[in-house]
């Protein structure tokens, strides 16, 4: 029969003390942080916000963003905070299509000219960029993007 883990008491000289003020200063950070993302969370759900589905078309989205702002200012939430919460509220093809955009802005973040024009390409493939720039690449040609 193997041996039973985690059930052992070793010793642990030599090693800081486990109620450090250190460590009960951290543990109370975290505790607090995350007692408050709770509260804004449940505050958040008990206005019923609604879901947004990518397949509802153009108006409905518009109307989606419309009444989210609209909720988020008579909650008074920080910017961060806006954006944490709205991402919840993306579903099916509108929650994939968030986690790709932040994947690939996530590999993009190394600000090369190529990135940032594969980038706009990107989003204006998904008409969420009008318009056209140039960008100097660094073999020193003229990337429109």
């Amino acid at each position: 029969m193997p041996p039973r883990r985690g059930r052992s008491r070793r010793s642990t000289e030599g090693s800081r003390a486990p109620d450090s003020d250190e460590d009960v200063h951290r543990v109370d950070d975290v505790t607090r942080r995350m007692g408050e993302m709770e509260l804004v969370l449940a505050r958040f759900q008990r206005t019923n916000p609604p879901n947004f589905v990518a397949i509802e078309g153009g108006a409905r989205a518009e109307a989606w963003l419309v009444q989210m702002e609209e909720l988020f200012d008579t909650l008074e939430y920080a910017p961060e905070k806006r954006l944490k919460l709205a991402v919840l509220q993306l579903w099916d093809d509108a929650q994939r299509w968030w986690r790709e955009l932040t994947v690939g802005v996530l590999k993009l973040r190394r600000k090369t000219p190529e990135n940032t024009a594969a980038l706009h390409r990107k989003l204006e493939a998904d008409g969420q960029l009008k318009g056209k720039r140039q960008l100097k690449s660094g073999k020193g040609e003229r990337i429109e993007i």
